[in-house]
């Protein structure tokens, strides 16, 4: 599996010309800083997947607005709420990265194309600052 920075114009893109892609290479990441500037930007977001527990989705660190909440243990038997969004960029999110690899391999393996890790997850973003919702 191959894993390169993306860049905010890769992953802009991404969004604007879907390509088929094989297990080897349909595996990105971005920086929080490069996700948020895509978020930020004029361009159609891409699809936000936060992978981490109900719990962890809900804690007091947030999640990002918009991202949904399929948590890893769900992934297989959820795959038709995703149907629609697979040609589509999609950025995984989990508490540290670690578990949005595992999904996005899962994803990957099931024809999905353009899968993008959040580097860090959430972890990073709230350090950071960015913006989170909490509900």
């Amino acid at each position: 599996m191959v894993r390169q920075a993306c860049t905010a114009p890769l992953l802009l893109a991404l969004l604007a010309a879907p390509a088929a892609a094989s297990a080897a290479d349909c595996f990105e990441e971005i920086s929080p800083s490069e996700l948020l500037l895509a978020l930020q930007s004029d361009e159609p977001p891409p699809v936000l997947i936060d992978v981490r527990t109900t719990v962890e989705y809900h804690s007091p660190i947030g999640h990002i607005e918009g991202a949904i909440s399929i948590p890893i243990h769900t992934l297989m038997r959820r795959l038709d709420e995703l149907e629609g969004v697979r040609d589509q960029a999609v950025v995984l999110i989990c508490f540290s990265g670690h578990r949005s690899v595992i999904a996005g391999d899962l994803l990957c393996d099931h024809g999905f194309a353009q899968l993008i890790n959040l580097d860090g997850g959430m972890l990073r973003w709230h350090r950071l600052g960015y913006p989170v919702e909490r509900e």
